[in-house]
């Protein structure tokens, strides 16, 4: 814990709308320790933010309270998570308070420590602190069983191999698990130079697995001719389709340009070895369509609210609340009311969002195919997740992320 530390947490908790990924984190030059430091901090800090604001009330009321409140959530999970002895946290704390010309917090912060909950306790507490607005509120309605406390755990470590045979070329040790055929995923202990070797030369990508999960309905379907992902950014599941799909003609699209070079890099890299017909367009899904039956297969992969990746995106459950999600929802409907009108009779669309709620989820598409009897619903079965009535969930665990399908297909014209 240190000064620098607390004010990017102050920077990043409090006044920043997100939490930036490990990539641009590296780019602050801090040292590994720091990095892990920041990153938990960040990815637990709405329950220890709501834990010192419950037994420390008048903080929030100092001006100087949100550097003040940083300095406690490092401290905090310091002895939560690491396991630190409070005589040593405890003194790191008044030096860094010192530093920060927050003298008044010594007592109390000490105080605060000395009776800290374990982690158990603090998420027990913020349960009882959530409002109805709150985001963990309504999917804990939605999924009575959802362990929230995989919000707030260290994401798992998967690539998949778009070549099967490089895994000769990945040490053992670092192999905790192979996915099952069709998938071709493999959970890792940690990233190493090779890994990240591989992943330049285009044989491999990260990608979750529930993310990996497109392919075993791709593989069910037969090679489509023209394939459109309309939100494609930044490549994962359109590179997944590329590899199932060889022979297909891909059009991906992005609203966002700044997105659209990220993935032209990503398509670049990933046909290092392998080269594809693949053309790439800036098209806004929610405002028009972009083609009129003219595709086989159509990837809505909407944008969402991202409640099936929070622990990658820890800022969603301060930055939004139960508006947010019913507004995507609008947004999604737009882009897949425009999506199906790309798709030619017989052709297939698939719908996802790394959301756990069903007003993204099935709500949504049921909702679309009342108003659209050309599509029919196809039940599809993942290994990984649940059916729902319009698809399948994947629910977040310590093995994979969170994510919904839904496949529809255009039978009657």
């Amino acid at each position: 814990m240190t000064l620098t530390l607390a004010l990017l947490v102050k920077k990043y908790f409090f006044t920043d709308n997100y939490v930036p990924n490990l990539i641009n984190i590296k780019k602050l030059n801090l040292s590994k320790q720091d990095r892990r430091e920041l990153l938990v901090t960040l990815r637990t800090g709405f329950v220890l933010y709501n834990l010192i604001k419950k037994k420390l009330p008048k903080i929030s009321s100092k001006t100087s309270g949100q550097l003040a409140c940083a300095i406690l959530m490092l401290a905090t999970q310091e002895i939560l998570f690491h396991k630190q002895p409070i005589y040593h946290v405890g003194g790191v704390l008044k030096k860094t308070l010192r530093q920060a010309n927050l003298l008044w917090l010594e007592h109390q912060g000490m105080a605060f420590l000395k009776t800290l909950p374990s982690w158990e306790e603090a998420l027990s507490l913020m349960k009882t602190e959530l409002t109805t607005d709150s985001i963990i509120t309504q999917l804990l309605i939605e999924h009575p069983t959802l362990d929230i406390q995989e919000f707030f755990s260290h994401p798992p470590l998967w690539v998949r191999l778009d070549l099967p045979e490089s895994i000769a070329d990945i040490d053992p040790l670092l192999i905790i698990k192979k996915a099952t055929p069709p998938l071709k995923g493999i959970l890792l202990k940690n990233t190493a130079p090779e890994i990240n070797a591989l992943f330049e030369k285009g044989i491999l990508s990260y990608q979750d697995i529930a993310a990996q999960s497109i392919d075993e309905i791709a593989y069910l379907i037969q090679e489509p001719q023209t394939i459109i992902d309309c939100c494609a950014a930044p490549g994962g599941k359109a590179t997944s389709l590329m590899s199932r799909w060889p022979r297909s003609s891909f059009l991906l699209t992005d609203v966002d340009s700044i997105r659209l070079n990220g993935l032209s890099d990503n398509i670049t890299r990933f046909q290092k070895n392998v080269s594809y017909n693949v053309t790439l367009a800036l098209h806004n899904w929610a405002s028009s369509s972009l083609q009129n039956k003219t595709a086989d297969f159509v990837l809505v992969d909407a944008p969402c609210s991202g409640t099936g990746v929070i622990r990658r995106h820890p800022d969603i459950l301060w930055n939004k609340t139960v508006k947010d999600i019913k507004e995507a929802a609008i947004t999604q409907r737009k882009i897949l009311e425009n999506a199906a009108i790309a798709v030619k009779s017989g052709g297939f669309l698939l719908y996802s969002t790394c959301s756990l709620s069903s007003i993204e989820n099935d709500d949504t598409v049921h909702a679309f195919l009342k108003e659209n009897p050309s599509f029919d619903f196809k039940k599809i079965t993942l290994s990984l997740g649940h059916n729902t009535k319009f698809g399948a969930q994947i629910l977040p665990s310590s093995l994979q992320d969170g994510l919904y399908y839904s496949l529809l297909q255009r039978v009657n014209d």
